[in-house]
């Protein structure tokens, strides 16, 4: 298989920061075409701080600022301050858990990358060949 079709995802349920090989790793992956992902990112510190320290490919955004988003100008701004952040990161945005018209809305409003959710289709299986 081709690396550069392989995306590392990283889940932020524990500090980056307490895997001191880590970045060294990240690197040596990247040398060989693998892009890295940011999961659960979210709009506090501790999100923010794992962005600056992995500096990932691709930004995957939290469904927990993506609820209910098209009802609260609040959660819109970290959604653009977010983007700002890709963009001087050279990162996209995948916003996860798009479920109504009215938050893809603002995804497109706001020039969100990629988006995935109940709303586009539901999870299912891929059919895979056997060799």
């Amino acid at each position: 298989m081709d690396p550069s079709q392989l995306v590392l995802e990283i889940t932020e349920w524990e500090s980056v920061h307490q895997f001191p090989q880590l970045k060294e790793n990240l690197k040596k992956l990247r040398r060989k075409g693998i892009r890295i992902a940011l999961d659960d990112t979210r709009a506090g510190y501790a999100s923010l701080n794992s962005i600056s320290f992995v500096l990932p490919d691709i930004i995957k955004v939290d469904r927990s600022l993506i609820s209910d988003i098209n009802g609260n100008k609040l959660k819109e701004s970290m959604l653009q301050g977010l983007l700002h952040i890709a963009k001087e990161a050279n990162a996209l945005v995948v916003a996860e858990g798009i479920e109504t018209a009215e938050e893809a809305s603002v995804m497109e409003r706001n020039g969100v990358h990629m988006v995935q959710g109940f709303f586009y289709a539901r999870p299912s299986l891929i059919p895979v060949s056997v060799f």
